[in-house]
């Protein structure tokens, strides 16, 4: 699946994000704080960046796949429900992540991409003109 320039720009800021968690991780924790803040942010980005494959199967509506996009959305969504728990469990459970950067960067990483998303989607591109 191809990103989008949204997307692509969504994600750049997202491991901008996620390098900054890992310096403070660092900093905060010692060195499982990186390896935390790494696995937040990919975990962040899968998740993330998944949800705009019912929008690439859909299609924008005209073709009569709106229900099979929705039908997508409810399986990729649950699917990366059950991957993210079993990701923050294996790492929880495996010692050599903290779970409070992890937790924090997750956090983090997720305004981060949101907030993005946001100010891509809302910005003009063209200016109104007002004719007299």
């Amino acid at each position: 699946m191809r990103l989008g320039r949204r997307q692509r720009i969504a994600a750049l800021t997202t491991v901008f994000a996620g390098l900054v968690a890992a310096l403070v991780g660092a900093a905060a924790v010692g060195e499982d704080g990186p390896l935390s803040a790494a696995v937040g942010t990919v975990l962040v980005l899968i998740f993330l960046s998944a949800g705009s494959l019912p929008l690439v199967v859909a299609g924008d509506g005209t073709e009569g796949r709106a229900k099979l996009g929705f039908l997508v959305l409810g399986m990729t969504y649950a699917l990366r429900l059950v991957v993210a728990v079993a990701v923050l469990t294996a790492a929880d459970a495996s010692g050599s992540v903290d779970s409070t950067v992890m937790g924090l960067t997750v956090i983090a990483c997720a305004v981060v991409w949101t907030g993005t998303q946001v100010v891509l989607a809302t910005r003009r591109r063209h200016q109104p003109t007002l004719e007299l």
